[in-house]
């Protein structure tokens, strides 16, 4: 019985022990006072969405989630850093230059005809002064990366935004294969 007293005891210290230096572990906080306050919040030129927002000396602070999911972009907490990452799920993505030396060729022309389903296009080529030849009938790699391209401004489109009639720049991989389009606007 003595023992069992004894085991017990040593287990409530030992506990005590840690649960108490768990607490003195934690750093200084500092309490603040806030109040929550429903705010019209609006992106581009969409219609606002209300929101619960926190104010603090004149701020307002919103739910970062919640705004990142707006934004169209995935949004990941890593506790063990004290970290958030926020991701664009659009983020832009542009392909490298040609490269002559690996039998890479970038030619200019227009779309004059669009097949979806076998992810080809033919195209008119426009010759300049270092014209070499290609077939009209231009495959489309599934990866090809699409960039509409207007004064300094870039952006992204899939190979279902092509239209006939588009002026465009194509890197022709050694493949023969399409792997990148610009279309300038």
């Amino acid at each position: 019985m003595k023992r069992a007293f004894i085991k017990t005891s040593m287990i409530f210290f030992i506990t005590c022990i840690i649960s108490t230096s768990m607490v003195v572990a934690l750093p200084p906080l500092e309490a603040i006072q806030v109040f929550l306050k429903d705010v019209n919040l609006r992106f581009d030129n969409e219609p606002p969405i209300a929101v619960s927002a926190i104010v603090h000396k004149d701020r307002i602070y919103l739910p970062i989630r919640f705004i990142a999911e707006q934004l169209d972009a995935n949004i990941h907490w890593n506790e063990s850093e004290n970290t958030v990452s926020i991701q664009p799920v659009h983020a832009f993505k542009d392909f490298p230059e040609a490269d002559p030396l690996g039998q890479e060729k970038f030619i200019y022309g227009e779309i004059l005809a669009i097949d979806p389903l076998k992810n080809r296009i033919t195209i008119e080529e426009h010759y300049d002064n270092r014209y070499t030849y290609v077939e009209p009938n231009l495959q489309v790699a599934e990866d090809a990366i699409i960039i509409l391209q207007r004064n300094d401004k870039q952006m992204n489109l899939s190979f279902k935004d092509l239209k006939v009639g588009d002026y465009i720049g194509v890197v022709l991989a050694k493949n023969q294969q399409v792997r990148g389009i610009i279309i300038n606007d």
